[in-house]
């Protein structure tokens, strides 16, 4: 029997949030001008969270989806397309 990943959301944990704001302030943003949003892909299998971050840029409407899992590599994917203008 196969089981299919569900999708849930929640919240950017903690140490992540900390990390988008330092990064943020130094290219003098707010983390107001965005709406970030974490959805995993969780089933009953063991093996690593995977997902997807979300991120909104409310004044332009922008959106982009990074592949999240284990690390913080997606904050990287993010700051790359802020400092390339996108956002």
């Amino acid at each position: 029997m196969t089981v299919k990943p569900r999708l849930q959301s929640y919240p950017l944990p903690p140490d992540e949030l900390d990390d988008v704001e330092e990064e943020l302030k130094i290219r003098r943003r707010s983390s107001e001008q965005f709406k970030i949003s974490v959805q995993e892909f969780n089933s009953d299998n063991p093996a690593p969270i995977i997902g997807e971050v979300s991120v909104l840029y409310k004044l332009s409407g922008q959106l982009r989806t990074y592949q999240s899992g284990n690390g913080k590599h997606w904050i990287t994917l993010f700051m790359n397309d802020l400092d390339s203008g996108i956002f």
